[in-house]
């Protein structure tokens, strides 16, 4: 029978050497009934037969990438194909140490890629992962187990790598156990959700219960404007919120200059400034009150401070702060 198969570069420069030129592709004749059954085996369990050309072709092996191992590598015989397999003579007692010398390099790979599958068996098992063999739960719980296809994977690879230290019982034991994990996250998740859509809506119709509450109060307190705003659908609120925030404060107003340049709290304040910052807290017990120094630049580069005793009033709808100027010691950037 004929057999095809390719011969390595360094049969090929040893062929040269002698001053013979060999070609890459080679074609012999084999009988087999003169084979050892050992031999036969060999030839046989590495090549592929093509019955209709009464032919035997050396199969491909490829050291890196392959994803199972077969008997043969290659579906058909390409002489180019940088992959195919490339023996090292042309005698018969080449060939086989050729392919024996395959099989023991296939085999060191099918051990290296085991390890591999039992090292990520023991990482799903030991709880370092709740994934294998690409399937499974990420860590953030997103995913699901496909029980029927992590089998049909499990058995394949116990066809091609022969049996695992852990069954498959173990790992389904150990899936179910990652979904009952899965479930307690995915229900706290939307137990937390809803608690936080509750929350959120509460928090909402508290914010506006105290707007409709300001609103009464500004119906039935509030200046003509504010009423009239009210009553006729336009911007309302802020200035309600002012009003409210002048009646239940005392001494008090709403900032009468331009947008000062900087701002800050005075900490070493006149004994006249602290006397009458205790009059001011004193009648405005439920609000914060303490005092500030404001400094302005005109285009002239001339500079303008000023102090104020500042009261943060906290109306229906938020915090708000009134000021009242007081008599300035020192032009000095007391901070």
């Amino acid at each position: 029978m004929k057999f095809y198969f390719n011969v390595t570069d360094e049969f090929i420069s040893s062929e040269l050497m002698k001053g013979k030129e060999v070609k890459r592709e080679q074609c012999i004749d084999i009988d087999f009934s003169a084979l050892a059954e050992d031999q036969r085996e060999t030839i046989l369990k590495h090549s592929r037969l093509f019955s209709r050309e009464n032919c035997l072709v050396a199969g491909c092996f490829q050291k890196k990438g392959i994803s199972t191992p077969r008997n043969y590598f290659a579906e058909i015989f390409y002489p180019d194909n940088s992959d195919a397999v490339k023996l090292s003579g042309t005698s018969i007692e080449a060939i086989i140490a050729s392919f024996k010398k395959f099989e023991k390099e296939r085999s060191a790979l099918i051990a290296e890629e085991k390890s591999e599958i039992e090292k990520a068996i023991d990482q799903f098992i030991k709880g370092g992962t709740m994934k294998i063999f690409g399937d499974g739960i990420y860590n953030d719980f997103s995913g699901y187990f496909h029980l029927e296809e992590l089998q049909k994977n499990y058995e394949s690879k116990v066809k091609n790598y022969g049996e695992l230290s852990v069954s498959f019982d173990q790992i389904r034991e150990k899936a179910n156990e990652y979904i009952a994990l899965k479930v307690e996250h995915d229900q706290k998740r939307k137990e937390k959700f809803e608690a936080d859509k509750n929350q959120a809506e509460n928090k909402k119709m508290e914010v506006e219960a105290k707007k409709e509450d300001l609103r009464q109060w500004a119906i039935q307190n509030g200046s003509d404007l504010v009423k009239l705003r009210i009553k006729h659908g336009q911007n309302w609120q802020s200035l309600a919120t002012i009003e409210w925030a002048k009646a239940h404060s005392t001494g008090f107003d709403e900032w009468e200059y331009d947008e000062s340049d900087d701002d800050w709290g005075v900490n070493n304040a006149t004994i006249e400034q602290l006397k009458a910052l205790e009059t001011a807290k004193s009648e405005n017990p439920d609000h914060e009150v303490d005092i500030i120094r404001s400094k302005w630049v005109d285009d002239y580069g001339d500079v303008i401070h000023r102090t104020f005793q500042r009261c943060i009033v906290k109306t229906p709808v938020g915090k708000i702060p009134l000021y009242k100027e007081i008599d300035d010691v020192s032009d000095e950037d007391d901070e």
